[in-house]
């Protein structure tokens, strides 16, 4: 999890990393990694160039731009950012959830609340599909894409196929096995691994018939009868949370 923590006072900043630090020692299994920021607009510059973070801690009091301004225009290049504020002062509350604020946390931080926080953070992120994902085609080739947007990954001699919701497709050679290198998603809880040459994204099926998925595009993937069993168990408990919660 990638964690964007912008407040212009550096003791605050300092402090904040450190609670940050002890959370990610206590929870390796997350990948977390923090990202610090004196000012809004370094921070929107960040997301520009980096198609933006998991998490984001904003203080609200900041003089270039305050945090209330800046969630609403993460909004405008992120989408849907989840932004937990930091702030002295219990005025700003109504303003802080105008803009889906997913939590306010008063300063100074407590370690039990920022923790608190942090593990629904990571509750939440887990089953959010329209999260970030790079692909990442080498040093100079990076393309950040929801996650949702994904339709559906091919492997072919060494080459991940990415097909994206809008026709295109991006590529980068793996160096680990597909199913090594598409970890993140299927840990995502949005994708299955039907075959060994292909993951598929649970949103784009139309139907799973016998040993082939139907997909909204009116593509075919082949689905292996060892796999079968779990790729149907998995379809179906797609469809009952789908129903559940979305």
């Amino acid at each position: 999890m990638r964690i964007a923590l912008c407040d212009d006072q550096e003791e605050a900043l300092s402090a904040i990393r450190g609670l940050l630090a002890d959370f990610s020692a206590d929870h390796p299994a997350h990948d977390i990694h923090t990202f610090s920021f004196s000012s809004g607009r370094a921070l929107l510059g960040a997301v520009k160039n980096t198609g933006g973070f998991d998490l984001y801690l904003l203080d609200i009091l900041m003089p270039d731009i305050s945090g209330i301004d800046l969630a609403e225009q993460l909004s405008s290049v992120v989408v849907k950012p989840y932004v937990i504020f930091l702030t002295t002062s219990v005025e700003y509350t109504l303003h802080a959830f105008s803009v889906q604020a997913r939590n306010y946390l008063l300063k100074p931080v407590t370690r039990e609340a920022l923790f608190t926080a942090l593990h629904t953070a990571l509750s939440d992120l887990d089953r959010r599909f329209d999260r970030p994902f790079t692909i990442s085609g080498g040093p100079r080739h990076r393309v950040v894409v929801p996650l949702s947007s994904i339709v559906y990954v091919e492997s072919r001699r060494h080459i991940a196929n990415f097909h994206l919701k809008d026709g295109s497709m991006e590529q980068y050679t793996m160096r680990e096995p597909f199913a090594k290198a598409m970890q993140e998603l299927l840990d995502s809880g949005l994708f299955i691994q039907p075959h060994q040459s292909f993951v598929v994204n649970l949103q784009e099926i139309l139907r799973l018939s016998g040993q082939t998925i139907y997909l909204t595009a009116g593509l075919k993937i082949p689905v292996a009868r060892s796999r079968l069993p779990t790729v149907q168990a998995a379809y179906l408990d797609f469809l009952s949370y789908q129903g559940g919660k979305f």
